[in-house]
């Protein structure tokens, strides 16, 4: 991640919009781009497979965010054409990266979760009747005529 994808960022976020970011870089990048978002009044909302993954980042609404985004641009006015950027909390890349690769390793396509349910869903329901029908005795019942 280079300093022209900060800025880049950080100048649709003046925006005030969704941002989308096609980047093919590591979670651990993504993380860290998400993690500057965070600062200037973002949030990290999802990952999407496309050719390589989109990672989008929304507007922050909350107050903690709002003045913590006022905050950092006084303090940063410079972030947006490269210059300096608030420090990031080690603690707090590592959670975005293990959150953006657990929406990686969750995402699954229509097609997947069909085969998912064929490879698995249907021999285990196989499985359990087998099962139920050769372990359980035969059912009596009152209505039910008894052997003759």
């Amino acid at each position: 991640m280079s300093e022209r994808h900060v800025s880049k960022m950080l100048r649709q976020m003046a925006g005030g919009e969704t941002v989308v970011i096609d980047l093919a870089s590591t979670t651990k990048k993504l993380a860290r781009l998400a993690c500057i978002a965070e600062q200037f009044g973002y949030r990290y909302a999802d990952i999407r497979k496309g050719d390589r993954y989109v990672m989008l980042i929304v507007p922050d609404h909350s107050p903690e965010a709002r003045a913590r985004a006022a905050r950092n641009w006084a303090q940063y006015p410079n972030a947006g054409d490269g210059g300096a950027l608030p420090p990031l909390a080690p603690d707090a890349i590592e959670l975005l990266t293990a959150r953006i690769s657990f929406d990686i390793t969750a995402m699954h396509t229509p097609k997947q979760l069909l085969a998912h349910t064929c490879l698995a869903g249907v021999p285990l329901a196989a499985g359990i009747a087998f099962a139920l029908e050769t372990a359980s005795p035969p059912l009596s019942s009152p209505l039910l005529p008894g052997p003759r």
